[in-house]
């Protein structure tokens, strides 16, 4: 467990037979084949690794490891990463933390092996996505042979919860498990929060968008396609910027409905629309 608090500080700073333990024995793997020794596009410099697509669910998956890596007795990192749109075609993470990949991170600071996956869907896919989980690490023990030292899931937002509920449901996958900013507590609470603030959103801009901007937002749950193509390309949130700062009654009128303690005029406007942003 020693890695896991060096990977909690880093983080906030910024279908194959289900494995059933981090540490199987070696005569229940299927042969191994020839260790990868060439590094694809997306590893860390000095990584050798493989990258291709997982049996089972065609999900994505990229596996680095660092100079020197012994499987017998290093570690093992899977990184789960957060919510991507569902209109997004299929792509590997290249998340940072502090403008650190956490590739690099993982084998460059940490000395282990890093793997993650797609998914085999974009979205809201947290069911599916543990078994993507589950298949990345059968690929690991695959090429690599049993894991001697200790298999982590470490993942961000969606990935957090996807880590968690992987772990709980297969205690002995990993032996260790970090969630950053994840809706582990309550999703359904969580859910329904964001659900209520759109609510009170639209109670107090809906009008506001509709006549000075021109844009209609339509119902959370049927979303307009130019409403999608306006957030994917940023031009949404700049609108919703603007008409937050531009209207700092209704503004200060949502924050307070919310329960936020923030308020225009007395709070740094940017922590503001930040925030109305992030609901």
């Amino acid at each position: 467990m020693r890695h896991i608090p060096l990977l909690t500080a880093v983080i906030l700073t910024g279908c194959m037979d289900d494995p059933t333990a981090s540490n199987p024995v070696a005569a229940d793997n299927p042969p191994l084949r020839q260790v990868p020794t060439g590094r694809p596009a997306e590893c860390p410099a000095n990584t050798t690794g493989e990258s291709g697509t997982l049996p089972g669910s065609g999900a994505l998956y990229l596996i680095c490891v660092p100079e020197g890596f012994d499987p017998a007795t290093d570690d093992l990192v899977v990184y789960a990463h957060g919510t991507v749109p569902p209109q997004a075609p299929l792509a590997l993470p290249d998340d940072e933390i502090a403008e650190m990949p956490v590739s690099e991170i993982v084998t460059g600071v940490l000395g282990s092996a890093y793997a993650t996956t797609s998914y085999q869907e974009n979205g809201l896919v947290v069911v599916d996505a543990t078994r993507d989980l589950q298949r990345l690490v059968a690929k690991f023990r695959q090429l690599y042979g049993p894991i001697g030292g200790n298999t982590y899931a470490v993942g961000i937002s969606e990935g957090g919860l996807i880590a968690t509920l992987a772990t709980e449901r297969h205690p002995q996958l990993f032996d260790g498990t970090l969630a950053a900013c994840a809706p582990i507590g309550d999703f359904q609470r969580q859910i329904n929060y964001f659900a209520d603030f759109r609510l009170a959103f639209d109670f107090y801009f809906a009008g506001i968008l509709q006549s000075d901007y021109g844009i209609a937002l339509g119902s959370p749950i049927d979303i307009p396609e130019a409403i999608i193509a306006a957030f994917l390309s940023g031009t949404l949130q700049a609108i919703i910027t603007d008409a937050v700062l531009q209207n700092p009654q209704e503004a200060n009128a949502l924050l307070a409905a919310a329960d936020i303690p923030l308020q225009l005029g007395a709070s740094d406007p940017t922590a503001v629309v930040s925030v109305i942003l992030r609901q």
